[in-house]
């Protein structure tokens, strides 16, 4: 056991029966499938529309025409209608004559609501230009980004478009710009909806139908141009067509796309849905409330609208550059579900406020003069007790019936902040038949000591569980366990079992000790280990995995902590033996004699934990523990993990449906076959990695010859 280790590794309980080993193509093949030109396969550079860059140079024309004309749109907009107008021809320019279209601020005669309005839509016409300009500039190449940023620039001042429109004022070359913005900008969403992102259309007659989806859109801006009005009618058609060229992405999404191309439609879908919600929130929910001019905080309420409108624009705006950008393009799963989470539980808790706030009024009307107040005060104070249980719930909810995630990943930091309370007993000087206790280290199982025992002839290494865990049945199953895997796993590169045992109801296992340090300490000093050196360590842990994995037994928790390395700071890495340690949520693929099944249990390691782990840590066999080994490997190579999120759920979404970058973006020195090996023993699909650790290692060790 360790002889300076800080920690003791998370302790789970868990049981299920492990899945049969699936057969695999050959690992030479595997591993040749990537090749030296692994790099550029994954690099964001490459892209699907290298056969379009000949229209680059006329697309990057129209983009720089259309932003032209967008400068010139925005200062004619901002001198005409918010600088040269005064208060009461504003209201009417803005709002025209029809009802439908109208200004509900501009009854109100006061100056505050419409000149805000027209600020909030110069600001968003203002603000997409220059993202517009970066999106141009950093895909020149590219005539789909091309496109995207012309409809950017279209899209900021489809507002204004809207307001020029339906004026009354009589401005054909401005309304003309309104009009072709207001038609031409539907034309290449549509265009965009059907080719993006490979720049071919999916399906293939689907750019075809731009020029008929494209009508009522037409139609529309006919009706503002000529009756100042806007028809219900064609706006459901219009609604119809994106409808349908939504479909097309959807398809693609299901049929087509790649993993990378998924995620962009992800973002570029929650750009759309992100927008029409707060619209919709916006137009459904206050807008009604904002046609009396009169009522209480009407100013508030205006400031707050105009926030959403502005809001809606500028969250679709920063999705769709995401998506086009491919900017933390894999931040769209944790995205999606920490909003899912969100509405739904602000809505089931809006709702139990309303609820508790009606039925308080109700009751205390006759008794309080300011029962409104304090059924407000005790429905809010209702809604905060309520929000962090319901979050919990909806949170777990969503995880398992949308994403398939079986381990409850927020248990993580709340194990830290018990183990951190757990009484230990730090202080004892003989425990047993066990004396001149030394502590090693303490975590949320118990303490680890340095001791001896007179019928052993080596120093001991005493794992003691906590008095406080003394009545936990589960932790008593875990001890019990561990026990059990390291008496049947007898092997030079395991740490040496000695005994086991309960005193004064404590349960402890004895091991032998060993002068050294934990690979994670050998990390943070050298922050990476070069493969020739890495090599001697790898071969005796895979020894060691491929005898666990031959008795049936999965660690689950692979980690550079749980590889100890006998020797000194001062010894060369290559010649100090590894060994295995920390078997506390091993399980036996039959089921181990006192486990308990936990589907809900944290088990492993975030940063190296394999998906199908995260799906069913009672299900897994040793192909998990390949994918946890090939995470610290990768780590050692690198000098840090394949994932890098920064909070428990980003790393369960990186390990789902995240590619690790090639080690070689990394780190240079890693051999082409050897970064093949590694993104083989991470692949998602549990049949698609090595068959056994040695095979693993055998194909890192053949990147040096």
């Amino acid at each position: 056991m360790t002889g300076d280790r800080r920690d003791i590794a998370l302790d789970e309980t868990a049981a299920g029966d492990t899945p049969p080993r699936e057969t695999q193509p050959s690992i030479a093949a595997r591993a040749g499938e990537h090749g030296p030109t692994l790099a550029a396969a994954r690099s964001p550079a490459s892209t699907t529309l290298s056969g379009s860059r000949p229209w680059a140079t006329p697309a990057r024309a129209v983009f720089l025409g259309v932003a032209a004309v967008g400068v010139i749109n925005v200062l004619y907009f901002v001198v005409r209608f918010m600088i040269a107008a005064d208060p009461p021809s504003l209201h009417e320019s803005f709002r025209g004559t029809s009802t439908a279209a109208a200004d509900p601020f501009a009854a109100s005669g006061i100056f505050y609501g419409p000149q805000l309005t027209l600020a909030r839509t110069a600001l968003i016409a203002a603000v997409f230009l220059p993202f517009a300009t970066w999106i141009s500039q950093r895909h020149r190449g590219d005539p789909l980004m091309q496109l995207l940023a012309a409809m950017t620039v279209m899209a900021g001042q489809y507002s204004m478009s809207v307001a020029v429109l339906t004026s009354s004022e009589d401005l054909p070359l401005w309304r003309g710009i309104a009009a072709m913005n207001y038609v031409v900008l539907p034309a290449g969403a549509l265009v965009f909806l059907a080719v993006f992102p490979s720049g071919r259309s999916v399906p293939r007659w689907g750019v075809f139908l731009v020029p008929l989806g494209v009508i009522p859109f037409a139609v529309q801006c006919a009706n503002m141009l000529v009756y100042r009005g806007f028809s219900v009618p064609v706006a459901g058609v219009m609604f119809l067509v994106m409808g349908v060229f939504l479909g097309f992405q959807g398809h693609r999404y299901r049929r087509r796309a790649s993993l990378r191309e998924q995620h962009q439609i992800l973002w570029m879908s929650f750009a759309g849905i992100a927008f029409l919600g707060i619209q919709l929130v916006a137009v459904v929910a206050i807008l009604p409330v904002l046609r009396d001019p009169a009522r209480p905080g009407f100013q508030l309420l205006k400031l707050f609208y105009e926030f959403l409108i502005a809001a809606s624009y500028l969250v679709a705006l920063a999705s769709a550059l995401f998506s086009a950008a491919r900017y933390r393009l894999w931040d769209i799963d944790r995205v999606i579900n920490r909003a899912i989470v969100y509405v739904v539980v602000s809505a089931l808790v809006a709702a139990a406020a309303i609820v508790v706030f009606f039925a308080l009024d109700a009751s205390l009307r006759g008794v309080l003069e300011t029962s409104a107040t304090v059924s407000a005060l005790i429905s809010a104070l209702v809604s905060i007790a309520l929000f962090q249980p319901i979050r919990r719930r909806i949170s777990r909810w969503i995880d398992r019936r949308f994403y398939g995630i079986g381990v409850d990943y927020e248990a993580l930091a709340a194990k830290a902040v018990r183990a951190a309370q757990h009484a230990l007993p730090t202080s004892a000087s003989a425990f047993a038949n066990y004396d001149e206790l030394v502590l090693l280290g303490r975590g949320g199982m118990g303490a680890v000591y340095r001791a001896h025992h007179p019928d052993f002839g080596v120093p001991v290494a005493l794992k003691v569980m906590s008095p406080a865990l003394a009545s936990d049945r589960d932790a008593q199953a875990r001890f019990l366990r561990e026990a059990l895997v390291l008496e049947a796993l007898v092997h030079p590169n395991v740490v040496p079992f000695l005994a086991s045992g309960h005193d004064g109801g404590l349960a402890f296992i004895a091991m032998q000790y060993l002068e050294g340090e934990d690979l994670a300490a050998v990390l943070r000093r050298h922050h990476r280990v070069r493969l020739e050196d890495a090599l001697p360590v790898l071969h005796g842990i895979a020894a060691a995995l491929d005898l666990a994995h031959d008795k049936g037994i999965v660690h689950r928790d692979v980690k550079p902590a749980n590889i100890f390395l006998e020797g000194t700071a001062a010894d060369p890495i290559a010649t100090r033996p590894a060994r295995l340690m920390d078997f506390g949520v091993a399980h036996f693929s039959g089921g181990s004699p006192g486990a308990d099944a936990d589907d809900d249990s944290l088990v492993g390691s975030l940063h190296y934990i394999a998906p199908e782990q995260i799906h069913y840590p009672n299900r897994v066999d040793g192909r998990a523990d390949i994918y946890a080994f090939a995470a610290t490997t990768y780590e050692m190579l690198t000098g840090r993990p394949p994932f890098l999120e920064s909070t428990a759920l980003g790393l369960v979404m990186a390990h789902l449906h995240q590619p690790p970058a090639d080690p070689r973006e990394l780190e240079a020195s890693v051999p082409a076959s050897a970064a093949a090996a590694l993104l083989t023993g991470l692949d998602k699909q549990r049949d698609r990695r090595f068959v056994t650790a040695g095979a693993f290692v055998a194909a890192l060790h053949d990147a040096t010859r």
